[in-house]
């Protein structure tokens, strides 16, 4: 394998710098300082600058106002800022750029910004292979596979063929022969390199051909959550953050390269230096810690319950009030965004985020006021279809939601109210137990409406499949996103259920109480005078915009999801969620640049520049990904055995952001030893702690910390 040079680019178009480094956050109003006045011109000068101001927030001498500039500091001595790009470039390729063999050492001054190296990055590439005969310094083949297509290495120059399709190839020759050696996991193999188990991952490894790029090793590989094949603990190296297989063994692996403990810190700041997503982090405030806890800014692992506040909060809510004290009534009208049809400002960004259309998704109300509002649409029960299917120990309030309206149509509970609960000495649900309940009772069910996510257990359930089964038996389907919403990828226009709702205030981060969202199915929101869905409670903000105000009392409904609506949308809530949204929208624009010299460096076809849909949620989804496979895999290895059970899934695939714990000692003593050492994570009774590392202000770091204060409060326990 070639080997590479790290390069860290300042993101403000100055110098780069090579190799190792260090990640310093340092309070914006002294960086700025010491930058006015030059001070700030090694990497020496930027530790001490960190360090004194870290000292000085201590000792009170200075206020923590949550703004930081994240400075990398490489071990050569430079450093880079605002913010930097890392780029690993294989050493050939770095020396052709370079050529004087000295430039890991310093500051190259021709390459004075990540244009320039990216330009000369194109400029060598086109020189290997146009000048050099596709030939690198190290006597390497490039080519064109002529299995796949793509440029890559060639691991076979008689065929042409690259080292991924000759491991697909010779994995699927390996699998054919009837000789081949047992290994360990009790497969037949010929591969050599698997000893611990076959290489039947080398068939299903990704072809690095969609997706949004993520670190491994400096080299990348692609986001694929719905891949579903294992990985041998030796081939796993290559496995794609989605793979099903225990994630933790990944940071285990990736520990292992980087030649660090996992459980250190200084394997997390690793992998917060590496994260593309990590300045996202300052575009949040962090309520304070508890006196004496030693530690300025909590840990904060509970969005789960409610997100934490955009700094572009305050700024949107304060537009709106400010044009309501200039403009009063006319501020329905005006611009910019009339309030007349301010939420529909946000509906495209939400569509995003839930995998649907524009026209299929509405801001209103709350979750239960909307859960409510859609069964009255879509619980339509009849003699021998009456009954309702839920998950037991669903949210109470989709409990008491069913239940009304049950009785609301004269039903017994008793009969109708079908709960799917776990096996005897079981916590979770399983999918094949879901299926054969639908399968057994589909024919009677009206409606079934389960969590994406849930609550107590953190389990991910298989949307996709139950919505499948259940609309094939004839039954309308329902959603419950409120933990799934921004936590996990969804595409529920795709999917095909028939309605999901959804809350706004936890891995949203649109502020407590705000306004709820929902999902109608396009095939449900005809609208006009052919209204397909004759029996929604309608409202006037549900009439079509275009006589809404001549006050007919006929009604006529808006297309799509809006023609639900009732009444007009609260101004200052819409405003907290545009602020939120827009956080989102800078998940898909981060690091262009990497991106686009990752396309070549990697060898595969990039993706185009990923929108939400395309690559943010994708994007965030890979850290989660990590972030909770590393919550999982130091609570497995850090913590004493015994003290500490994670009965959420440990296949990826089935959770979310978060692990749902219980205690061998008191619930209530650890969780009050925690917030006292400045951890904010919930309880939800009868005996589970929910701790929640959200990706877009979560850190690695935030993940070790919390762990290390656990076992500080296990002990005083």
């Amino acid at each position: 394998m070639s080997s590479f040079v790290c390069v860290w680019v300042s993101g403000d178009g100055g110098d780069w710098a090579c190799g190792p480094s260090t990640h310093y956050r340092i309070p914006t109003p002294v960086f700025d300082r010491e930058m006015t006045v030059g001070r700030l011109n090694t990497g020496q000068d930027l530790a001490e600058c960190a360090q004194q101001a870290q000292l000085e927030m201590k000792q009170g001498l200075r206020k923590d106002t949550g703004e930081f500039t994240n400075v990398w500091v490489a071990h050569d001595g430079n450093w880079a800022g605002s913010p930097p790009l890392r780029f690993e470039i294989p050493s050939d390729v770095f020396a052709a750029l370079t050529a004087d063999g000295q430039a890991a050492q310093r500051t190259i001054g021709a390459l004075s910004s990540e244009r320039d190296l990216l330009a000369l990055v194109e400029q060598t590439r086109l020189a290997l292979k146009d000048e050099i005969g596709a030939q690198t310094a190290d006597d390497v083949n490039y080519g064109n596979c002529s299995l796949c297509g793509k440029r890559a290495k060639l691991a076979s120059s008689g065929d042409r063929v690259c080292s991924h399709c000759l491991s697909i190839r010779t994995g699927a020759a390996a699998h054919a022969r009837a000789n081949s050696e047992l290994k360990a996991c009790g497969h037949r193999c010929t591969t050599s390199s698997c000893k611990e188990g076959c290489c039947k991952c080398l068939d299903v490894r990704p072809l690095r051909s969609s997706g949004y790029p993520m670190y491994r090793d400096g080299v990348g590989w692609v986001e694929d959550a719905a891949r579903e094949e294992g990985y041998c603990p030796n081939c796993r190296l290559d496995a794609p953050p989605g793979s099903t297989k225990m994630i933790e063994d990944t940071v285990a692996v990736r520990a292992a390269r980087a030649g660090l403990n996992a459980g250190s810190l200084q394997f997390a700041q690793l992998l917060d230096a590496e994260d593309p997503l990590a300045l996202l982090r300052d575009e949040f405030l962090f309520p304070a810690a508890p006196p004496g806890c030693g530690r300025d800014r909590v840990v904060y692992l509970c969005g789960n319950s409610l997100g934490l506040q955009p700094k572009g909060c305050r700024v949107q809510v304060a537009q709106q009030l400010d044009k309501w004290a200039a403009e009063g009534v006319e501020g329905h009208f005006t611009e910019p965004t009339p309030w007349l049809t301010i939420d529909d400002t946000v509906r495209d960004s939400m569509a995003d985020v839930v995998g649907a259309r524009p026209s299929e998704v509405v801001l209103m109300n709350s979750l239960t006021s909307n859960l409510h509002f859609m069964m009255a649409s879509f619980f339509c029960p009849r003699p021998g279809r009456d009954r309702v299917i839920i998950e037991k120990k669903a949210f109470p309030s989709d409990v008491h939601a069913v239940t009304s309206q049950l009785l609301h149509h004269g039903l017994d509970p008793a009969t109708t109210l079908l709960e799917l609960s776990p096996r005897p000495g079981e916590v979770l649900l399983r999918q094949e137990d879901i299926e054969a309940a639908i399968e057994e009772h589909g024919d009677s069910v009206a409606l079934l409406l389960l969590s994406g996510v849930q609550y107590y257990t953190g389990q991910l359930f298989n949307l996709q499949a139950i919505t499948r089964l259940a609309r094939a038996k004839g039954c309308f389907v329902g959603w419950d996103l409120a933990h799934a919403v921004g936590n996990v990828e969804l595409k529920l226009h795709d999917w095909g259920c028939d309605f999901a709702c959804w809350c706004t205030y936890k891995y949203l981060n649109c502020g407590p109480g705000s306004i709820g969202g929902a999902f109608v199915h396009e095939r449900h929101g005809g609208g006009g005078e052919a209204d397909a869905c004759r029996r929604r409670l309608a409202g006037w903000w549900g009439h079509r915009l275009d006589d809404r105000f001549v006050m007919d009392p006929r009604f006529v409904a808006c297309e799509g999801a809006n023609g639900f609506r009732v009444s007009n949308p609260p101004v200052l809530l819409v405003a907290c969620v545009r602020a939120s949204l827009d956080v989102f929208e800078k998940v898909g624009t981060t690091n262009p640049f990497y991106i686009s010299l990752l396309s070549w460096l990697t060898f595969y076809t990039p993706p185009p520049p990923p929108s939400l849909q395309a690559g943010g949620m994708s994007a965030l989804r890979a850290k989660s990904l990590l972030l909770t496979g590393l919550l999982e895999h130091l609570l497995l290895t850090e913590v004493p055995e015994g003290e500490v059970t994670i009965f959420t899934p440990s296949d990826p695939a089935q959770r979310g952001c978060q692990l749902s714990l219980s205690f061998r000692q008191d619930l209530d003593a650890v969780f009050s030893k925690l917030q006292a050492a400045g951890v904010v994570c919930d309880v939800r009774k009868p005996n589970v702690m929910r701790v929640a590392p959200a990706p877009l202000y979560n850190s690695a770091q935030d993940v070790f910390d919390f762990v290390q204060l656990l076992k500080g409060a296990l002990k005083e326990c």
